[in-house]
């Protein structure tokens, strides 16, 4: 039986990430029709983003389709077979360097036995964001939205997102004061005094979303401003609110707003 090593896939890797040893792989598959019996040495959970195929592990057969949320643990022996002729698959892959970073028991992950997909497939398109319109906050985002699911799959109560702690506030304040340079975990764990562990893993509770967006959403506010100007263009906008370039600048503010900036700037020439 063949065991797949870190990062190992029996498709073709279109694109592969490891974030402390957290490995995201978007892979395809195209017109294959069996895998034969394997398992992989470090557990894993398998988004389907396109396409579709039959499994077959020790318990039983199923068939997994586009939104399915596949987990498999450590050495977990499957096979796969009757592909759609294009499978897509994001698989975000749990070393254990990654789980000893955050200070997670292997042990508990390996006492998953079955998940919920509708608390989990909502991850999927943020994932894919992060991995593939990477910037500098997406690797914090992707660490960041891993230690998310785990949670929700290890802790049997959840914290409270109504009473926010006086980091958070902190980190409000701090994010504000500082929303034109680069900032890091490091950087917040230093000014709140909070480990940055905690603090990546506490975010999305009590900002409702991740450490990416958040930073992603100030800078489009903060360009709102300049929209109103006519003497800046767009390009020259997306420059100074922080992004890479126009191309970034559009697809994040769309993704914030739903429409385009050069949108935006007429609606608001309009109704002047």
């Amino acid at each position: 039986m063949k065991i797949l090593k870190t990062g190992s896939y029996l498709g073709a890797a279109k694109k592969t990430l490891n974030v402390n040893g957290l490995i995201v792989s978007d892979t395809e598959y195209r017109n294959k029709t069996h895998f034969p019996t394997h398992c992989h040495e470090n557990p894993y959970f398998a988004f389907v983003l396109k396409g579709g195929y039959d499994e077959t592990n020790k318990h039983d057969k199923s068939r997994h389709t586009t939104g399915n949320v596949v987990f498999h643990n450590r050495h977990e022996k499957h096979s796969n077979e009757n592909f759609t002729p294009y499978s897509r698959i994001l698989n975000l892959e749990l070393t254990e360097k990654w789980l000893k970073y955050h200070d997670i028991n292997p042990g508990e992950v390996e006492n998953i036995s079955a998940i919920n997909e509708k608390n989990i497939e909502p991850f999927a398109s943020k994932l894919l964001f992060e991995s593939i319109y990477s910037d500098h906050y997406s690797e914090l985002s992707i660490d960041a939205l891993a230690v998310e699911i785990l949670e929700g799959l290890l802790s049997s109560s959840n914290t409270s997102v109504n009473n926010s702690p006086a980091w958070a506030s902190k980190i409000k304040e701090y994010l504000s004061d500082n929303d034109d340079v680069k900032i890091s975990l490091t950087d917040l764990s230093m000014h709140t005094g909070m480990h940055s562990v905690h603090i990546s893993r506490a975010f999305s509770k009590y900002f409702k979303m991740s450490f990416g967006d958040y930073i992603r959403k100030q800078k489009v506010q903060r360009s709102l401003a300049l929209l109103r100007r006519k003497d800046f263009s767009i390009t020259q906008i997306a420059h100074d609110s922080g992004f890479a370039d126009q191309s970034h600048y559009t697809r994040i503010f769309k993704r914030f707003k739903g429409i385009t900036p050069a949108r935006y700037r007429t609606m608001i020439m309009i109704s002047n």
